[in-house]
Parts: C-alpha cells; sequence; structure tokens
C-alpha cells in the first residue's frame, strides 16, 4: 500500500527509504509542505532513525518527534538508544544500505558502540564510563 502510494506520487523505488522507512517519504510528498500550524510528527520508521530507541508499543517505530511551525521543520528530538547490540545491528543495516548506494546511510561507528559498553577496546581491556550519582 506505500508503495503504491510512492507510485503515484513519482517516488523513484531506488530512492525510496527500505522497509517501513518509505513511509517517511510519502509524508514528505504529501503533509510536510501543509503543515503551518504548529504540529509535532511521531511515528517514525526505525528504518530511518538508527540512533533512536525502539517504541515500547511498536517496535517496528522508535521514541523520535519532530516540530513544524510554518511550514518548516523547526526541532528534531529522539531518546537515545542505549542499547549496544541493537545499536550495532542497526550501524551494520546502515553500512549494508551505505554499500548498496544510499550516500545518506551512516557508516558503522566502533567507538560510539564500544562507548555504549558493547565491545571491549582492542587491546582486550575493558573501559568502563562513570557517571556520577545524582
Amino acid at each position: 500500500m506505500l508503495h503504491a502510494a510512492a507510485d503515484r506520487l513519482g517516488i523513484e523505488a531506488k530512492k525510496r527509504q527500505p522497509g517501513l522507512g518509505v513511509l517517511a517519504d510519502v509524508f514528505e510528498h504529501t503533509c510536510e509542505q501543509d503543515l503551518v500550524q504548529p504540529t509535532f510528527v511521531t511515528g517514525f520508521p526505525i528504518e530511518i532513525s538508527p540512533l533512536a530507541r525502539r517504541s515500547d508499543s511498536d517496535p517496528r517505530f522508535v521514541d523520535r518527534f519532530e516540530l513544524y511551525v510554518a511550514k518548516r521543520e523547526i526541532a528534531n528530538g529522539f531518546s537515545e538508544l542505549n542499547d549496544p547490540e541493537d545499536q550495532l545491528e542497526r550501524f551494520l543495516d546502515q553500512q549494508r544500505r551505505r554499500d548498496a548506494g544510499d550516500d545518506e546511510a551512516s557508516e558503522v561507528d566502533e567507538d560510539y558502540v564500544r562507548a555504549l559498553g558493547g565491545r571491549p577496546s582492542a587491546d582486550g581491556r575493558r573501559r568502563h564510563r562513570h557517571r556520577p550519582a545524582g
């Protein structure tokens, strides 16, 4: 259904976001330019938000919002993902997309995953980030 809508809108198949990301493509072509009153947009597909936490109510989506006023996006916010395994999988998916020619997809950031506590350092020593209590 989403791909049929994207076809009707003339969104080229090779330029579409993967999976439910095509929902964002359809939104950009049909709604974004009409958001004059202050409007919070939520319900972003996981495919287009690799750093955002999965939604508890539907894991196909993430906890993210964009605020639009006068046809312009003025804010973008999300709950940060803090699961190193999930983050690594998303980075690997982004890297596969990048390798397939998607210039907007990110690369794997091993340092970021390591900072989340997901992998030991290359020298074999485990480094811990200590946060002040409070």
